[in-house]
């Protein structure tokens, strides 16, 4: 293994749980341990070339001699406080270096496939974690394509359809395939908003200005609605009602229930005037 450093995560390392109490001894022992496994041919796990575990007693050959403790008694230590992992054939390894590990693989297959080299770049952004999260890898120049043209476009969905429909080699292909889709979907976002010009004048008039969505719908769907000024001519007599003008107003219905429930048609109670006859 050429990687001549290995990662000292010191906060991480101060709080280890497994640690706590631990005598400096061991601490000393685990250190030992973890340069051998950085070593190995195999990161981050005692083992020989060939893959099979080294024995304790071969860990502790390997390491420095001293006076001050028993080497095989601390790794003991270690092994019962879970500080060390132990895999299925028997092989001891530290939890972190194998995931660090196998962090550094990927990322050097990405590399592989049109990532971006060491200097000179900034690092993957958001989109490209996204895309990586959903199991899939595209060319981070790809992506900054796409998300420089496509703002607003859910990729993350659009890779899941990829999958289902087993879209998803090669990669120039799939990116292509998102491309041409994010393309549809983001006509659908700039396609200019409808202005329905009848609604706007009963929305003008009625004095109720709340749940507009709702009442623009209500208005799409009504089969039976008559012409519009029909409709905003209701509206206007409707005002003067002994219910619409009752404790300011609040009794005047949403005009997506107004709508809804055809009232252009009703009759309203018209409010009396102070001294008139009954």
């Amino acid at each position: 293994m050429n990687n001549p450093y290995i990662p000292l995560y010191v906060n991480d390392y101060l709080s280890e749980e497994t640690l706590v109490g631990a005598d400096l001894f061991d601490h000393g022992v685990w250190f030992c341990m973890m340069l051998l496994m950085a070593k190995s041919e195999r990161r981050g796990y005692l083992c020989k070339k060939d893959g099979t575990a080294l024995t304790v007693e071969e860990v502790v050959e390997r390491c420095p001699k001293t006076q001050y403790g028993n080497v095989a008694e601390a790794i003991e230590r270690l092994r019962v406080r879970e500080t060390v992992s132990i895999d299925a054939d028997g092989v001891m390894y530290c939890r972190r270096m194998v995931k660090d590990e196998e962090e550094r693989k990927k990322k050097t297959e990405w590399g592989k496939l049109g990532g971006q080299p060491a200097q000179g770049r900034n690092k993957p952004d958001g989109l490209f974690l996204i895309l990586k999260d959903s199991g899939l890898v595209l060319s981070p120049e790809i992506l900054q394509d796409m998300k420089d043209i496509f703002r607003g476009v859910d990729f993350k969905r659009l890779l899941d359809e990829a999958v289902e429909e087993n879209k998803i080699e090669p990669i120039v292909n799939l990116a292509a395939w998102l491309k041409e889709h994010a393309q549809a979907e983001m006509n659908e976002i700039r396609k200019p908003q409808r202005v329905d010009v009848e609604f706007e004048m009963f929305w003008k008039a009625y004095p109720r200005k709340i749940g507009k969505l709702a009442a623009l719908k209500a208005w799409e769907k009504s089969k039976e609605r008559p012409a519009v000024d029909v409709v905003v001519a209701a509206v206007e007599k409707q005002k003067a009602s002994e219910q619409w003008l009752k404790e300011g107003g609040q009794f005047i219905p949403h005009p997506a229930t107004w709508l809804n429930q055809g009232r252009w048609s009703e009759e309203p109670v018209m409010k009396q005037r102070r001294g008139s006859a009954i």
